[in-house]
């Protein structure tokens, strides 16, 4: 062995930490090293003159002396446990590895290597939880890692199961390594792999290639190191993944030999290197550089690891790179071999793959190391001549950080490092004083936060500004309050002192500016009272250029035209509000013409389309030649208040024709109880022939036609309504469906989707039948080609239903909706759909009144209703009918059969048209009765009064001359509060009848009479009991 090999022998035996021990051949101390001398508390020369077996204690010296024996002579165990005593009678328990081995004469000699087990407890328990770590390591390990127990894979990390491409661990648990490699690395690892078992080391570093459990192939460096895994031998297998790399190195083998003459001549160092760290290719310069012994040496490195000073600084340099593809002229800072700290000049760029995956990287280096000591020397020169700003009238500033910052970190991470690194390392008088101190001492090194402010706002986002700029502020503004409690505003300018890639320092320059800014603050307060004007008026101003550009416009102005913010809507030329070319170039002329509009309308469009109806002042400035130069001017929406003016015109309009319906049916009733009152009487008329009785049925059959026309007509007027009932509204539905069903064609598929649970509807079944039919049958007829008619039931909140109604006021909604498949409608026809006789269908097939009864029944019973239409789309009618806040039960129909008969009582009759008063009088006297006539009101109060005890039951129309027939009632009240009155109308109105029966009123017949019912309701009421 050489002198210098035995020297470094030597060092390692001395400060090795086991215990270290050479015997000779009859047991006595021949060398120990320093970790010895300390736990047997005995130094060297004191060892030499002892035997092992003197530190023994009793209890052990037989077994040591027959271990040594065994050991010299290569037989037994060769290991053991002992206790040994040291030089002050303490204790120590040793566990011993012996082994007999030649001296240099060739005589036999003990070496041992010995390790302090009196603690075994605890180190059984960190063993355990060094275990744990272990576990957790290899979960975490970037690289995949593999523990085979007994040749079967006992654990493994989430890398290994994605290098194996397995859907999971369970996949991979439990079988054998050599499953998995390819057959011709299998023998060699398998060696390893039995060696290890065996008690063999770790294994060199193997190149594999491997078999995936989906059939591919993959290459991995495989490293093998035994390990203890559950008290059980074990082997540790890390695999690294170099599939990309071999792919990449057999790309590069092919382009090789075409530029490696001119690599290793180069006097720059060229490589390339993969995204994982590897290196592919070196020249001759880059091993110098770095100092390594061989490129083959070097290739074997990690790059982050073994080369950056910072290891941190690669993978934000790669992201950049990858960013821009390439980087020039950029400083970096690496770690050669013998551990000295370089500054390199570095150029590089990325090589991709054809889909766009780097592939590599490739570049130069250039030390500039002395270079940079040279600009340190020349920086600190630098700095000690600007010695003379200390006399400076302005505040100047270092800020040293201590320790340099990458410049390369996320902006927020680089503010964070400045605020907790820096201080104040130099400053001026000035400075000083500006921070209320008389000399630059009394601050030196505060901290960053100490001097400024440093909120989130202010101090935090400043130094965002500064990062961002590149580590420079020009001209930047702050304010501070002095120790006198005054606002003080200083012009600042910063300059970051970067160096390698690293920021080291900053200076500053801060000037007094405050007489200059509150003079400035006086001007724009006042220009704030003028802007919070502008901005906060509900009008939206705005100024415009000629050509459609917005110069300023209030919120309200963005707003109006449906946009977010000012921001917005200032990128967007004025052309695009109008609806059309044609009306911006109209508003032009006129402003050209008159320079100034005052409260014009002007429709205009929102962003998302819509038009909008707006009043705008609007004035024009003028250039020399006459042409506008700027436009200013505020506008306001009116667009709802149009809307609510149009829906008052519907409904006042609506009201008239319901005025003008209700007094049409009432005198048509007139005339059709005339009819239908004779025509029963000839009926009756015993000399009629029975040829003549069956021309009354025409009579009676064209009548009940007309009476139908008539309720329509009234129901349109909200005047016909009944006695209000609870309804299941999906029963309604089946059966108005029921009763359409015959009337719909094969051709149109009928569908209802009727919501379960819907709450019960107080209405008149009657009415909510005809305006349901009235929509299927123009449901039906809107689809002569056929195709679906749907019917929904649903319930819907008020809150829903107010978005579309705003005097809705339930709490909840029934929505009925019916819809086609049909030609649909434009805007013109929807808008006159409800009106009384308007159709769109040809003469003879409709009436015109169906869809007015329909909006009359809704409105009646306080309800709305709704269309959705478009030309070729369809139609959709929407009703919506208030849920009663009253909880409702069904009603129960009561079972009433009774016969129409006569009687010999006295009846008043009270009627202002003659011939219906005629009809009634023979009517009643045909059958027994005594009649009673009056034409009006006052003429019925003087014969009740005269004739009170004599009259059984007052049958009085509503609509009477001079004195209605509702005072009539109540003057007769007046004078016999037991009257008993029956009233007739053709129409009544729901809240006056409900008050009129509590009144007391008997009862109404509706219009136009029915003998039967009419002799069957007056004989009903002269039999009840008085009350």
């Amino acid at each position: 062995m050489s002198t210098h090999h035995k020297t470094a022998a030597q060092r390692l035996f001395e400060h090795a930490g086991d215990l270290l021990i050479v015997l000779d051949e009859s047991g006595y101390f021949r060398a120990v090293n320093l970790a010895a001398e300390k736990a047997l508390e005995y130094d060297s020369t004191a060892l030499r003159s002892m035997t092992l077996e003197q530190l023994v204690i009793a209890e052990d010296r037989k077994r040591m002396l027959d271990f040594c024996h065994n050991v010299r002579n290569g037989e037994g165990p060769k290991s053991v446990e002992a206790e040994l005593v040291r030089r002050n009678g303490e204790r120590v328990r040793v566990e011993m590895v012996c082994q007999c081995a030649m001296d240099e004469a060739g005589r036999k000699e003990i070496h041992i290597v010995a390790r302090d087990v009196s603690g075994r407890r605890t180190v059984q328990m960190e063993l355990r939880e060094s275990e744990e770590r272990y576990r957790r390591i290899v979960e975490r390990s970037p690289e995949a890692t593999i523990v085979l127990v007994e040749g079967r894979i006992a654990m493994l990390n989430d890398v290994a199961v994605r290098l194996f491409k397995a859907p999971g661990k369970k996949q991979l648990l439990g079988m054998t390594f050599e499953e998995l490699v390819h057959a011709d690395s299998e023998p060699t690892l398998s060696r390893y792999i039995r060696t290890m078992h065996d008690g063999g080391g770790s294994s060199p570093m193997l190149e594999e290639r491997l078999l995936c459990v989906d059939g591919s192939m993959a290459d991995a460096e495989v490293v093998a190191v035994p390990v203890r895994w559950s008290g059980m031998e074990a082997v540790h297998m890390i695999l690294r993944d170099v599939t990309e790399r071999r792919r990449a190195e057999k790309a590069l083998k092919a382009s090789e030999k075409k530029f490696r003459s001119f690599v290793e001549n180069v006097f720059d160092a060229v490589y390339q290197s993969t995204p994982n760290g590897d290196m592919l290719m070196v020249n001759p310069a880059m091993v110098k550089l770095l100092g390594y012994d061989s490129e083959a040496e070097l290739l074997r490195v990690n790059i982050a690891r073994d080369l950056y000073a910072d290891p941190n600084e690669r993978g934000p340099m790669l992201r950049e790179t990858e960013q821009k593809d390439e980087r020039r002229n950029i400083e970096l800072r690496l770690r050669r071999k013998d551990g000295r700290i370089i500054t390199c000049l570095e150029n590089t760029r990325v090589v991709r793959r054809a889909n766009g995956d780097v592939m590599y990287y490739e570049g130069t280096l250039r030390d500039i190391t002395d270079a940079k000591r040279v600009q340190e020397d020349l920086r600190k020169s630098e700095e000690r001549y600007r010695a003379f700003i200390t006399q400076s009238s302005e505040g100047i500033w270092c800020l040293e950080l201590e320790q340099p910052l990458l410049v390369t970190l996320p902006v927020d991470e680089q503010v964070k490092q400045l605020v907790v690194r820096s201080y104040l390392k130099e400053c001026n008088h000035a400075m000083a004083r500006i921070f209320g101190h008389e000399r630059p001492e009394d601050i030196l090194g505060a901290r960053m936060s100490d001097l400024f402010d440093m909120s989130e706002s202010t101090g935090m986002e400043t130094l965002r500004i500064y990062v961002r700029a590149g580590y420079r502020l020009s001209n930047f503004e702050s304010t501070m309050t002095d120790p006198k409690g005054r606002n003080r505003y200083f012009l600042h300018n910063v300059i970051g002192i970067v160096e390698g890639g690293m920021l080291l320092r900053a200076w500053g320059m801060q000037r007094d500016i405050t007489d200059r800014k509150e003079a400035e603050l006086q001007l724009r307060e006042s220009e704030l009272r003028y802007r919070d004007f502008f901005d906060q008026d509900l009008a939206g101003h705005f100024i415009s250029k000629r050509n459609g550009t917005l110069v300023a416009c209030n919120s309200a102005f963005a707003r109006i035209l449906g946009y977010e913010n000012v921001a917005e809507i200032m990128r967007v030329n004025a052309d695009a509000f109008y609806p059309n070319p044609s009306a911006r170039a109209a508003f032009m002329a006129r402003l050209r013409t008159k320079g100034r509009m005052e409260t014009i309308e002007v429709d205009l469009r929102r962003k998302d389309g819509k038009l909008i109806h707006v009043v705008e002042n609007v004035h024009a400035t003028f250039d020399a030649a006459g042409d506008i130069l700027q436009i200013q001017g505020f506008l306001v929406d009116i667009t709802e208040q149009k809307n609510l003016e149009q829906q008052l015109r519907e409904a006042q309009k609506m009201e008239t024709l319901g005025t003008l319906a209700g007094g049409v049916a009432h005198d048509f009733n007139n005339l059709l109880a005339i009819i239908r009152g004779y025509a029963d009487l000839l009926k009756r008329e015993s000399l009629l022939v029975e040829k003549g009785k069956k021309y009354l049925e025409p009579i009676e059959t064209a009548v009940k036609r007309g009476a139908g026309i008539v309720r329509q007509l009234m129901t349109f007027a909200r005047e016909d309504k009944q006695e209000a009932a609870p309804l299941d509204l999906n029963k309604t539905v089946e059966e108005v469906l029921q009763l359409a069903g015959v009337t719909i064609p094969e051709n149109v598929r009928v569908e209802q989707h009727l919501e379960a649970g819907l709450p019960l509807f107080l209405g008149d079944v009657t009415q909510l039948h005809q305006a349901l039919l009235n929509l299927v049958v123009n449901a039906r007829d809107a689809m002569p080609h056929g195709g679906i008619l749907r019917i929904v039931t649903s319930s819907v909140p008020g809150s829903y239903v107010r978005t579309k109604f705003p005097e809705a006021e339930a709490e909840r909604y029934i929505r009925i909706t019916v819809s086609d498949e049909g030609e649909g409608m434009n805007a013109e026809t929807r808008l006159r759909i409800f009106e009384p006789f308007f159709t769109t269908k040809g003469v003879g097939k409709g009436s015109g009144l169906g869809l007015a009864v329909v909006y009359g029944v809704v409105r009646g019973h306080d309800g709305f209703v709704d269309v959705e239409s478009n030309v070729k789309s369809g139609t959709d009618f929407f009703l919506y009918l208030p849920v009663s806040e009253q909880p409702l039960s069904a009603p129960v129909v009561p079972d009433v059969s009774t016969a129409a008969t006569g009687g010999t009582e006295t009846i008043l009759i009270i009627e202002d048209e003659p011939m219906l008063l005629e009809l009634l009088r023979v009517l009643l006297e045909t059958s027994g009765y005594t009649v009673l006539s009056a034409a009006d009101g006052e003429e019925a109060l003087k014969i009740y009064k005269s004739r009170m005890k004599e009259i059984a039951v007052v049958l009085s129309d509503m609509g009477l001359p001079k004195l209605g027939g509702w005072e009539v009632f109540q003057k007769m009240k007046e004078i016999n509060p037991k009257v008993r009155s029956i009233l007739a109308s053709g129409y009544l109105d729901h809240g006056l009848r409900a008050d009129m029966l509590a009144a007391g009123a008997k009862d109404f017949i509706q219009k136009p009479y029915v003998p039967d019912k009419i002799l069957l309701r007056i004989r009903e009421v002269i039999d009840e009991p008085a009350s």
